[in-house]
């Protein structure tokens, strides 16, 4: 019997925002969305209608898109199942739609929505959250290069998000590194959802202290029936925590007589796609028996205990042990014989895959090849584990006993050559002499890089993620640079994937004789400076934007400040838009009476408010001067869309020149506390970090943070 009739669209799969943009427009046109490897191929018996290649690239996902309720396919995931070969699995707008709606319930989400992806958007788990974020009108960001806590924190500290997604295996770094996102900035997250791996009892109190004022809701769910129960960490009582929460909606969960959990629901796929037709998934009662263990208690919550099968979860990606092991047999030929794949815990990432040969092979060629497979398997060097074992446990068919393997060798695999784990090298060896760290703050990052990446070789002109990394294996990289004395600052450049030897010039981390020889290089060339800056606006006319009368630009400045009527900030750009609209009053004895009611109120605001903003600035529009007191805003000039937090000064440097003020450019936002002082520029787009003192021009669309400023990754937010 020929399989159904579907429109294929191949999506070439990126976590970026034209890749989720790509899969909306299949829902809305009709036709099946496909999310593929790069040259991957469209299921048994089909072929794609279209092949899409997303553009790559992070920033705001701020498509508006309502599920749709009907039965028409809209989506095939792959999914590997017991076997580890891949299953076409098709998904319905029904069953799609069913989950959001869950979810925006669940959650209690609403428009003001505003989400760090911190999970790739290639991912069910990230599609989902799109989907949420579309249906309800709010914004979702995606982060170019995976999550980034600093990111993160400075952007929940601006107010710009609210909300955040994230496996297991990213909420553990954020355990175990508190300061990361500081308790005060981890209040203001309102809403969390937890995907993808088990967490313990210990680890979810942990994260509902973490973020005491979110909604936090854990979700257990399969390819073939996504979201299937919520666990409401905050509500759950303590017993409740070691369980993954029960069923909401129309969804339903039992256990049969095997232990298994089985399915039923709106939210279950129609089937599996093959060529000789759609091949079911459920028994004649409508539910899906998965292999995965469980129980469910009196009140209804449900209990995973574990997997049936062989199925791997590496930081969220499930990898087929099976399939792993026969891919590297291929590799190896009749080496490969020989060889085990099994799970072995990780504290971080859940899993991580560990490859088991007897001594007597390469254990080189066996690592070369097991980093081959696993990048086809989206995976990096760090989460690899190897360990050479004499016998490798077998059933009396010859098949692995995997969970013999892993209890008898877990605590020996390393990441590196069979049994020894690798040592940290002083100064790992580049590949070519030109490549080879020059001084010993490029050695001491060189030597953090390659242990994080497992790999003996790191040079300076390459970039973390040129070199393999991924989110994770970054993460505990900053870290390491951090502890080793580097400013965080320039270990977050490493985000911007730049090279050892750009990072320790960043910091000038030389040796003493390096140093000095840089000390003689700059006493010996003459030293540049800005000149003098060229005089200020002098107050004699009016300077209020052009194209815009008044009383519509006070209304303009009124809607900018939430319609706000009491807003301190909307009053104070009044006084300023004022101001300026008296200098259109040619006739000085005509504009006196308008001038003594300026220099009063101008006056008053400073005591009332706090705030310090001359007429004599030139203000574009749809300046926000949010949260009121100590700003003293002696700029040049301040353009359009920018964003004033509290306890902002601007001023001169020196003196010297006492027009040496700043130019505050247009989208330019600004955290509390903010210090900008002399002639520099603040380039277009970019946001400077709470409390950073900002002394050179900043590029635009960049991120500063720090004392004084230092660029620590690209803002890829676009105004609209």
């Amino acid at each position: 019997m020929p399989g159904p009739k579907l429109d294929l669209v191949g999506i070439e799969k990126i976590s970026s925002v034209d890749y989720l943009n790509a899969v909306m427009a299949c829902y809305r046109d009709g036709r099946v969305a496909v999310p593929v490897d790069a040259g991957g191929s469209a299921p048994a018996g089909y072929d794609f209608v279209e092949r899409v290649s997303p553009k790559p690239g992070g920033g705001w996902f701020t498509l508006q898109q309502a599920p749709i309720h009907d039965d028409r396919p809209a989506q095939i995931g792959f999914s590997s199942g017991t076997t580890g070969e891949p299953k076409a699995i098709l998904l319905s707008h029904r069953a799609l739609a069913d989950v959001t709606d869950r979810l925006i319930e669940a959650m209690g989400i609403d428009a003001e929505i505003r989400e760090y992806l911190g999970v790739p958007a290639t991912y069910s788990f990230g599609l989902a959250r799109a989907r949420v974020t579309a249906a309800i009108g709010g914004k979702l960001f995606v982060p170019e290069n995976g999550f980034n806590p600093s990111e993160f924190a400075t952007m929940l500290e601006a107010d710009e998000v609210n909300a955040l997604s994230a496996v297991p295996t990213l909420l553990r770094v954020l355990i175990a590194n508190p300061d990361l996102v500081p308790r005060k900035i981890a209040r203001r997250l309102r809403w969390l959802e937890i995907g993808s791996q088990p967490m313990s009892v210990d680890e979810k109190q942990a994260i509902r202290r973490m973020f005491p004022a979110a909604r936090i809701i854990q979700h257990y769910g399969l390819t073939e029936a996504s979201r299937t129960t919520f666990l409401d960490l905050q509500e759950a009582s303590d017993a409740q925590l070691a369980t993954v929460g029960r069923p909401v909606g129309r969804t339903e969960i039992k256990i049969d007589e095997n232990r298994h959990i089985c399915i039923r629901g709106p939210h279950v796929a129609d089937g599996i796609v093959t060529a000789n037709g759609l091949e079911p998934i459920v028994d004649a009662d409508g539910w899906l028996h998965t292999r995965d263990l469980g129980s469910i208690g009196e009140d209804g919550f449900l209990t995973f205990e574990g997997r049936a099968d062989d199925l791997m979860n590496v930081g969220g990606i499930k990898v087929p042990a099976e399939l792993f092991e026969r891919e590297l047999g291929k590799l190896l030929g009749p080496d490969g014989l020989h060889i085990a794949v099994a799970g072995r815990p990780d504290p971080l990432r859940g899993e991580v895959v560990m490859v088991a040969y007897p001594p007597n092979l390469s254990a080189a060629r066996i690592i070369e090849h097991a980093r081959a497979v696993a990048a086809g398997f989206g995976l990096g060097n760090a989460d690899l584990s190897f360990v050479a074992v004499d016998e490798i446990p077998r059933t009396e068919t010859g098949k692995v006993r995997r969970a013999v393997l892993v209890e008898r060798h877990a605590d020996r695999a390393s990441a590196s050559l069979g049994e020894t784990p690798v040592a940290p090298a002083a100064a790992p060896v580049a590949t070519s002499a030109g490549d080879a760290p020059q001084n010993d703050r490029e050695r001491e990052i060189a030597r953090i890089w390659s242990e994080a990446l497992h790999i003996p070789s790191v040079g300076r002109n390459a970039g973390f993620f040129d070199l393999g990394g991924d989110s994770l294996s970054a993460i505990g990289a900053t870290l390491a640079m951090e502890k080793a004395g580097i400013a965080k600052p320039l270990t977050q450049q490493l985000f911007l994937n730049r090279s050892i030897a750009e990072i320790a010039a960043g910091e000038g981390g030389a040796t003493t004789s390096t140093t000095v020889e840089k000390a003689e290089d700059t006493a010996a060339a003459p030293r540049t400076e800005k000149g003098k800056a060229p005089p200020i606006n002098d107050g004699s006319t009016n300077m209020n934007p052009a194209g815009i009368g008044f009383w519509d630009l006070v209304r303009e400045d009124y809607r900018t400040h939430d319609s706000d009527l009491f807003s301190q900030g909307f009053w104070m750009l009044f006084i300023h838009r004022f101001g300026n609209w008296r200098m259109s009053v040619r006739t000085k004895l005509l504009r006196a009476p308008l001038t003594l009611i300026y220099r009063f109120f101008n006056k008053m605001t400073q005591f009332w408010f706090g705030m310090k903003v001359d007429y004599v600035i030139i203000i574009g529009r749809r300046v926000k001067l949010e949260h009121f007191g100590g700003m003293i805003l002696g700029a040049r000039s301040i353009g359009n869309d920018v964003i004033i937090r509290q306890n902002t000064t601007f001023g001169i440097s020196s003196p010297d020149d006492m027009n040496a003020k700043p130019i505050i450019c247009d989208g330019v936002d600004l955290g509390a506390g903010v210090v900008i002082i002399g002639n520099v520029t603040i380039g277009e787009n970019s946001i400077v970090g709470p409390n950073s003192t900002v002394l050179n021009d900043v590029p635009p669309n960049t991120i500063v943070l720090g004392v004084p400023a230092q660029v620590i990754g690209p803002n890829r937010r676009r105004r609209n």
